[in-house]
């Protein structure tokens, strides 16, 4: 087992770039260089646009969440929420993410990063169920038992959570240490309520239609005819990128899209580079720009 996160680090990185070497290499650097300069330009920066709006659900998301442990602005959380992307970027299974609390003001961060992980696991259950329903456009793959599972297992990590809130297996009283912030994350995970969960799965939905809308939208700049139904395979290109064995699931993504979009016609170099940008457009260059604009820094007030 490799225990130094810099040698871990280092070994995504290279997985990374194995994976997206040897796709570039099966689909040919010929085809996706010819597929870059036949991109429709105007369709391709119509979807950029929707990276604000994909961003700006997240961050109201995150803002409903924590306040029901303290009182954020939307300057803050939306502060809080793109130090911890940027972080996200640059740690296997985007990891780095449950650091958002810690950029905010410190007395409520074990609290607070409870509500990380609920922000979370909203996100992979609304991924689970949306890439489960997706499988039942694959009639010739007889994927449909793997479309029921992921439905019925998406919620499983909710029954977990209301068995933890019911019974407060987990308790902060008369504990020091780990122990005692480890109870104050359990606390803060197990306290969300049915209603705020209700409007943070609201703003999960409304948050992946303008990401698969923007999905929809650069597959098109590079496959003009590839069809509306398309989008049945984007939820489990997502989900892919949850394996921790590439950084940022960089050559999981791409690869998996290649092999998703192919039965609805959709060219090897379009998929690739339909979703290698889709990255960019939406993680990387939002976190270059926040990075340039903004050094991430601790709050330790």
């Amino acid at each position: 087992m490799i225990r130094s996160p810099l040698a871990r680090r280092l070994l995504t990185l290279a997985v990374s770039a194995g994976l997206l070497g040897a796709l570039v290499y099966a689909v040919q650097p010929a085809r996706l260089w010819a597929s870059l300069l036949a991109v429709d330009l105007p369709l391709f920066l119509l979807g950029g646009v929707c990276t604000p709006l994909v961003l700006l659900a997240k961050i109201f998301r995150w803002r409903l969440l924590a306040r029901q442990i303290e009182p954020i602005s939307l300057r803050d959380a939306a502060a809080s929420y793109m130090h911890g992307l940027v972080l996200a970027t640059i740690t296997p299974f985007a990891a780095g993410e449950a650091a958002r609390a810690m950029f905010l003001k410190p007395g409520n961060r074990a609290r607070l990063t409870g509500k990380v992980i609920v922000d979370k696991l909203i996100d992979l259950s609304t991924v689970g169920v949306l890439a489960g329903l997706g499988m039942f456009a694959y009639p010739a793959w007889r994927l449909e038992w793997l479309g029921l599972v992921l439905v019925a297992g998406a919620p499983s990590g909710w029954l977990l959570l209301a068995f933890i809130g019911r019974t407060r297996l987990v308790r902060a009283e008369g504990r020091q240490g780990a122990l005692a912030k480890a109870a104050l994350v359990v606390d803060g995970l197990a306290s969300t309520s049915p209603l705020l969960l209700f409007k943070s799965f609201a703003l999960s939905l409304a948050g992946f239609a303008f990401y698969y809308l923007q999905s929809l939208l650069l597959l098109r700049a590079f496959a003009p005819g590839a069809p509306v139904l398309a989008v049945a395979a984007f939820p489990a290109i997502t989900l892919s990128t949850i394996l921790p064995i590439a950084f940022s699931g960089v050559g999981v993504r791409e690869g998996t899209a290649v092999l998703l979009l192919a039965p609805f016609g959709v060219d090897e170099a379009a998929a690739f580079n339909a979703a290698f940008l889709q990255f960019v457009v939406v993680q990387v260059v939002p976190v270059m720009l926040w990075a340039i604009r903004r050094r991430p820094r601790l709050n330790v007030e």
